[in-house]
């Protein structure tokens, strides 16, 4: 009976040690602090149109002419303009975004991206009425029909639009080989040809001298 008793002590104790074990790991897994956050690794922003336009070395800017007509009074401007650069005529306002061409050896085309404002005109006894966007998208110089600006009093058009495309890589320098470097061989002299040797004529022999 003691020996039992005491083996029946034994696994009580060993299963105590094991509960407290356990309840003590959680009791220091609740009072340690969380771990800190990880921080996502920073992503690079690509650069805009307009910062890898202006990298380009030595390229200038595309250049756009506009042209805007007052219908009423018969009024024409023109108006050089580059990519962020604003124009007024009369009632509107605009602003060139962009314009693009086609590459010298392709079919002439050229497109300008253009947002331009109407401000109505103040009425008496009115407040001032809020600018309206008049126009915002493609104007196409080749084929102005193709996107129209409409507007009772003023016409705008593209007249063109000027790009300077990056010039082609330098023609490497002509190397020579070392082939074309060693100087030629001289031919070789052609034999003279042989000559065969003239064939020997025998003297007749000598006769008797005369007789007197």
């Amino acid at each position: 009976m003691s020996r039992r008793i005491s083996r029946q002590s034994l696994r009580l104790a060993v299963i105590a040690a094991g509960i407290s074990g356990v309840q003590g790991s959680a009791l220091a897994g609740q009072d340690a602090p969380p771990p800190p956050p990880r921080q996502a690794p920073a992503v690079a922003k690509a650069p805009s149109a307009r910062q890898a336009g202006n990298s380009a070395a030595g390229q200038p800017p595309p250049v756009a002419v506009i042209g805007v007509l007052d219908k009423r009074q018969g009024n024409v401007a023109e108006f050089t303009l580059k990519p962020g650069e604003r124009f007024q005529f009369g009632r509107l306002a605009g602003i060139l975004r962009t314009c693009q061409a086609t590459k010298p050896f392709e079919t002439p085309q050229s497109a300008a991206f253009l947002q331009v404002i109407d401000q109505p005109p103040a009425l008496r006894g009115r407040p001032p009425s809020k600018p309206v966007v008049a126009f915002s998208g493609w104007l196409f110089a080749q084929s102005p029909s193709l996107n129209l600006f409409q507007h009772p009093v003023y016409d705008v058009w593209l007249k063109s639009c000027t790009i300077h495309f990056p010039d082609g890589p330098a023609p490497k320098a002509a190397t020579r080989s070392r082939r074309a470097s060693s100087p030629a061989p001289s031919p070789a002299p052609s034999p003279a040809p042989s000559t065969a040797p003239a064939p020997s004529v025998a003297e007749p022999p000598a006769g008797p001298p005369p007789q007197d």
